[in-house]
């Protein structure tokens, strides 16, 4: 138990504390007072120069400030961009089974061979790229295949390996596997000398 003084210490701190927490609040809400006023000012302010921003922007694309072509005069049209080269495919780049390559051989004559295998028999084709050339059709012996003059290919019943095997063991000046038509061509249009174009 607390003795008459103790209880009075009590009371009389228990006010000197109270007086002190309302004095602090008082502070605190003075400052959160100031705080708010700024930053409403603030706000103010952004939005007046966001006003004028606009206004200025406005006032730039006004009708009566755009100028129109005098009669002498003829309005900036940009001219049309020229066409994109359309570079047609081989005839034999649609011989090609799906989902297969084309095996490209430079020869070292300038001759380039393309050989793919067929989309519509067991065998192969073997075409000159980038176009058949002269004597094309009298440049690989018989035991390959037989010339087809006019799809411009070889038609051979062998399989795809024993022409790669073949083509890979004379093939001098290069070779592109790809199952792209457009690559092989570039490939074989690369292999030609300046003079057999």
């Amino acid at each position: 138990m607390l003795t008459e003084a103790e209880r009075e210490m009590l009371v009389n701190n228990t006010k000197a504390l109270l007086a002190q927490f309302e004095a602090e609040r008082q502070r605190e809400l003075a400052l959160a007072e100031v705080t708010r006023q700024r930053e409403r000012e603030m706000a103010e302010a952004k939005l007046i120069a966001l006003r004028q921003l606009l206004a200025a922007r406005q006032s730039r694309f006004e009708p009566s400030q755009i100028l129109r072509p005098g009669p002498q005069q003829q309005p900036l049209v940009e001219p049309e961009p020229p066409p994109l080269e359309v570079i047609p495919l081989p005839k034999w780049a649609s011989l090609k089974k799906p989902n297969s390559s084309f095996f490209a051989y430079g020869m070292s004559d300038s001759q380039c061979w393309v050989l793919m295998q067929s989309a519509s028999h067991a065998g192969c084709f073997i075409a000159p790229a980038p176009i058949p050339f002269d004597s094309w059709d009298e440049a690989l012996p018989p035991s390959l295949g037989k010339v087809d003059v006019d799809r411009e290919v070889y038609i051979s019943d062998s399989n795809i390996s024993a022409l790669v095997g073949w083509f890979a063991s004379r093939c001098t000046a290069g070779s592109r596997i790809d199952s792209d038509a457009v690559a092989i061509q570039n490939f074989a249009m690369g292999m030609q000398k300046p003079n057999d174009t």
